[in-house]
């Protein structure tokens, strides 16, 4: 037997298949289906924001985010998905904010890079080389 979340994050893997395969039409919709089951789990609205985003659907992923931190607030994932967006809307003030509000989205990895691109992007070059590093 199959679980709903099993469900929702089998068509999520789907989405970055297809996407991986040049489909991007079935990607969207891959991702779309993962909506269907109206769950509330935070590692799949993360995975969620963080597979829209990668698709190109920003306004998606922004949603997402927003969504989760909502419900989440201290997901460093979520944060980081969000400022990923911002980077590209060509907001990288606003990316950069997004971590001053929660210095601990930064504490991982994948943060540590984003906040450094936005802090590139912002021209703070040496905070910027300090994440790189």
């Amino acid at each position: 037997m199959v679980s709903p979340l099993q469900v929702a994050f089998a068509d999520l893997a789907l989405a970055q298949v297809e996407l991986a395969r040049g489909e991007p039409g079935a990607a969207r919709a891959a991702l779309l289906a993962s909506l269907g089951l109206n769950l509330s789990d935070q590692r799949f609205a993360e995975e969620f924001g963080e597979v829209a985003y990668a698709l190109g659907e920003l306004d998606n992923a922004r949603k997402a985010a927003v969504l989760t931190l909502e419900k989440w607030p201290a997901s460093r994932r979520a944060r980081t998905t969000l400022a990923q967006v911002w980077l590209a809307l060509g907001q990288p003030t606003t990316a950069v904010e997004l971590f001053n509000k929660s210095p601990d989205a930064a504490g991982w990895a994948k943060g540590q890079t984003v906040r450094g691109q936005a802090r590139l992007a912002t021209g703070e070059v040496d905070s910027a080389r300090a994440d790189f590093d």
